[in-house]
Protein backbone atom coordinates (compact mmCIF):
# COMPACT_ATOMS: atom_id res chain seq x y z
CA UNK A 1 0.00 0.00 0.00
CA UNK A 2 1.56 3.43 -1.07
CA UNK A 3 2.24 5.29 1.92
CA UNK A 4 2.52 2.34 4.49
CA UNK A 5 5.94 1.57 5.95
CA UNK A 6 6.87 -2.24 6.06
CA UNK A 7 6.52 -4.46 9.65
CA UNK A 8 9.57 -3.85 11.90
CA UNK A 9 9.58 -6.65 15.00
CA UNK A 10 12.20 -3.99 16.78
CA UNK A 11 9.68 -0.85 16.41
CA UNK A 12 6.70 -2.95 17.29
CA UNK A 13 8.59 -4.64 20.44
CA UNK A 14 9.33 -1.08 21.71
CA UNK A 15 5.88 0.43 20.30
CA UNK A 16 4.08 -2.31 22.63
CA UNK A 17 6.56 -2.45 25.61
CA UNK A 18 6.76 -6.64 24.66
CA UNK A 19 9.98 -8.73 24.82
CA UNK A 20 10.70 -10.88 21.87
CA UNK A 21 10.01 -15.00 22.24
CA UNK A 22 13.37 -16.47 23.48
CA UNK A 23 14.99 -18.57 20.81
CA UNK A 24 15.04 -21.49 22.49
CA UNK A 25 11.41 -21.58 22.72
CA UNK A 26 11.85 -22.94 18.70
CA UNK A 27 12.20 -26.06 17.34
CA UNK A 28 14.35 -25.74 14.29
CA UNK A 29 14.33 -28.76 11.70
CA UNK A 30 17.43 -30.22 10.47
CA UNK A 31 18.91 -28.89 7.16
CA UNK A 32 19.09 -32.05 4.23
CA UNK A 33 22.22 -32.62 3.16
CA UNK A 34 21.78 -30.81 -0.24
CA UNK A 35 24.83 -29.25 -2.57
CA UNK A 36 25.84 -27.38 -5.67
CA UNK A 37 25.97 -29.69 -8.47
CA UNK A 38 23.47 -31.97 -6.98
CA UNK A 39 21.46 -33.51 -9.38
CA UNK A 40 17.54 -34.71 -7.86
CA UNK A 41 14.56 -36.10 -9.72
CA UNK A 42 11.74 -32.72 -9.18
CA UNK A 43 8.24 -32.30 -9.83
CA UNK A 44 7.13 -29.90 -12.78
CA UNK A 45 5.96 -26.49 -11.21
CA UNK A 46 4.28 -26.11 -14.25
CA UNK A 47 2.50 -29.66 -15.47
CA UNK A 48 3.01 -31.56 -12.29
CA UNK A 49 2.41 -34.47 -13.68
CA UNK A 50 6.01 -34.47 -15.47
CA UNK A 51 8.90 -35.42 -13.23
CA UNK A 52 12.53 -33.60 -14.00
CA UNK A 53 15.94 -34.04 -13.63
CA UNK A 54 17.63 -30.90 -12.34
CA UNK A 55 20.39 -29.78 -10.68
CA UNK A 56 21.09 -27.76 -7.07
CA UNK A 57 22.50 -24.44 -8.78
CA UNK A 58 22.89 -22.88 -5.00
CA UNK A 59 22.27 -23.84 -1.02
CA UNK A 60 21.60 -20.97 1.84
CA UNK A 61 19.77 -22.57 4.63
CA UNK A 62 16.66 -24.73 3.92
CA UNK A 63 16.09 -23.36 0.28
CA UNK A 64 17.49 -24.93 -2.71
CA UNK A 65 17.80 -22.74 -5.86
CA UNK A 66 17.17 -25.67 -8.63
CA UNK A 67 17.23 -25.65 -12.48
CA UNK A 68 15.91 -28.43 -14.61
CA UNK A 69 18.42 -30.49 -17.10
CA UNK A 70 18.29 -28.83 -20.71
CA UNK A 71 16.89 -25.29 -18.98
CA UNK A 72 18.63 -22.24 -19.14
CA UNK A 73 19.09 -20.86 -15.82
CA UNK A 74 17.07 -17.74 -15.74
CA UNK A 75 14.12 -20.86 -15.18
CA UNK A 76 16.07 -21.66 -11.99
CA UNK A 77 13.77 -21.32 -8.99
CA UNK A 78 14.03 -21.34 -5.19
CA UNK A 79 12.31 -24.58 -3.29
CA UNK A 80 12.12 -25.21 0.31
CA UNK A 81 14.84 -28.58 1.35
CA UNK A 82 12.00 -30.64 2.36
CA UNK A 83 9.73 -29.95 -0.42
CA UNK A 84 7.42 -33.28 -1.06
CA UNK A 85 8.58 -32.15 -4.64
CA UNK A 86 11.58 -33.81 -4.90
CA UNK A 87 13.46 -36.67 -5.23
CA UNK A 88 16.59 -38.34 -5.42
CA UNK A 89 18.03 -40.03 -8.49
CA UNK A 90 16.48 -43.21 -9.42
CA UNK A 91 13.07 -42.54 -7.32
CA UNK A 92 11.32 -42.26 -10.71
CA UNK A 93 12.56 -45.95 -11.77
CA UNK A 94 12.18 -47.41 -8.53
CA UNK A 95 8.34 -45.91 -7.90
CA UNK A 96 7.58 -46.64 -11.90
CA UNK A 97 7.21 -42.97 -12.33
CA UNK A 98 8.16 -41.88 -16.03
CA UNK A 99 10.99 -38.96 -16.12
CA UNK A 100 10.70 -36.10 -18.60
CA UNK A 101 13.82 -35.89 -20.53
CA UNK A 102 15.54 -32.41 -21.26
CA UNK A 103 14.06 -30.14 -24.27
CA UNK A 104 16.05 -31.29 -27.69
CA UNK A 105 16.83 -34.85 -26.65
CA UNK A 106 14.72 -37.33 -28.82
CA UNK A 107 13.34 -40.60 -26.72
Amino acid sequence: MKGKKPFNWTEYLKETNSEPVPEDAFIRRPLRDFSRGMIVEVVDLVVPRLLRTAKVVDVRGDELKIVYDGFDNDYAYWVEDDSPDIHPVGWSSRTNHPIELPPGINS
